[in-house]
């Protein structure tokens, strides 16, 4: 009985860890050279140097573009999608709206194993 006892608790502890460390906030930044200009919800990302940040809160993400050398930025937030593998390398992908603007539609960066999907 002493044995069933101890290992339900020992399951109940791992369960805890396991779900904490899931829900556990990712923080992280990195320079990245947009070639182009950019929209998301009606802002512009002119084409140039950016410091992007990123917090990550369980399936939720806020990016924050900020020029690198100027003043001002724009804060993108977007769903989490986890994949199999560390993506090799940053890369933005977009769409392009009827009038030709080209829009954010994902982020993957490098070197994490998730991505960054805007609506």
């Amino acid at each position: 009985m002493l044995n069933c006892k101890n290992t339900i608790i020992v399951f109940m502890l791992f369960a805890f860890f396991t779900a904490a460390t899931s829900m556990a906030a990712e923080s992280g930044s990195l320079n990245y050279v947009l070639l182009f200009d950019f929209t998301y919800k009606g802002e512009l990302l002119k084409k140039g140097l950016y410091e992007i940040e990123w917090e990550i809160m369980e399936q939720d993400a806020k990016m924050t573009f900020k020029p690198v050398g100027k003043t001002g930025s724009v804060i993108l937030t977007g769903k989490v999608e986890h994949a199999l593998n560390e993506y090799v390398a940053t890369n933005i992908l977009y769409k392009k709206n009827s009038i030709g603007q080209r829009i954010i539609s994902q982020l993957e960066i490098g070197g994490k194993k998730f991505r960054i999907v805007f609506e």
